[in-house]
């Protein structure tokens, strides 16, 4: 929740199929953040009741069953959205190095993000996108 500081890594894995909406709110992470082999929706920051996050080193969602929201976010290095089987949004986050969105199967959005080196979407089954600014734009991104 908000003002949670988390000295190492922060990671969410193997949670089962649910229908509630789970959130990471304003948390410092001081390592990586890990969303992946989950069945429950999670919102990774978005509006003012659950603001963004600070992520020292790399957010990684991957192969995820449940829709996941990534909004609003500072991330020092890397941020990978890959392999999931639900809608994933990617917006206006803020990341210091890479942002990668690969192999997803279902709709995935990726809006607004600023990213400092490259922004590479691939072998995503649907993909939509515009307004983030990066170095470079590569392959399904090339346009967004």
């Amino acid at each position: 929740g908000p003002s949670t500081i988390i000295q190492g890594d922060l990671q969410i894995q193997n949670i089962r199929v649910s229908s509630g909406l789970n959130a990471v709110c304003g948390a410092k992470v001081k390592g990586n953040l890990l969303f992946q082999n989950n069945g429950t929706a999670v919102m990774i920051g978005s509006s003012p009741s659950c603001p963004g996050n600070t992520i020292g080193g790399n957010l990684m969602v991957q192969n995820n069953s449940a829709s996941t929201q990534v909004y609003n976010n500072i991330v020092s290095l890397n941020l990978q959205d890959q392999n999931n089987t639900a809608a994933t949004v990617i917006d206006s986050n803020t990341v210091g190095r890479n942002l990668q969105v690969e192999s997803n199967t279902v709709s995935t959005q990726v809006f607004g993000n600023s990213v400092t080196n490259n922004l590479h979407c691939q072998n995503d089954t649907s993909i939509t996108g515009g307004e983030n600014t990066a170095k470079q734009k590569q392959s399904q991104c090339s346009t967004f």
